[in-house]
């Protein structure tokens, strides 16, 4: 139970336990549903604390969106991920937001953010994709992921 407990809390549930004599005990938990803010918000929690531990402080939050001419967004953004997952860390997460929004939150700093679209971007230049990106860097330009994302659209041509 204290194991169920851990887990529960770590994904921002509650879990409660209720206990009669002679008839048993109910153990009754909930998680939050896993929409796409609640993972980007989760995903710039996890690398805030991971750039915390080395010291860094400093993690990006970087933006890929398909051209205005794009017919299939989602569609588009789905095969940005698949082509970019093979040239990011492991560490690094990916989040689609909505239809014509892809996040990637990655811990770096600024020159590390840069040279990290640059390397994408020749990564996507090899494909027939149509998209741009563009980041934002915490805490310079937001301390959560709603600031960081919306610093980041800002930036989009």
């Amino acid at each position: 139970l204290a194991i169920v407990h851990r887990i529960v809390e770590s994904h921002h549930g509650t879990i409660q336990a209720e206990s009669a004599e002679g008839q048993g005990t109910t153990i009754r938990f909930t998680l939050p549903v896993a929409t796409s803010r609640f993972l980007l918000e989760e995903a710039c929690r996890s690398a805030e604390e991971a750039a915390e531990t080395e010291q860094q402080a400093q993690y990006a939050l970087i933006v890929v969106a398909p051209a205005d001419t794009c017919t299939q967004p989602s569609a588009t953004l789905q095969e940005a991920a698949r082509v970019l997952r093979h040239d990011t860390h492991q560490g690094d997460s990916f989040v689609q937001v909505d239809e014509r929004t892809l996040a990637i939150v990655a811990v770096t700093d600024r020159p590390g953010a840069q040279a990290m679209v640059r390397r994408l971007q020749q990564v996507i230049a090899r494909t027939a994709l149509d998209v741009q990106m563009v980041f934002a860097l915490a805490p310079h330009d937001g301390k959560n992921a709603e600031q960081l994302l919306a610093a980041a659209r800002r930036r989009l041509t």
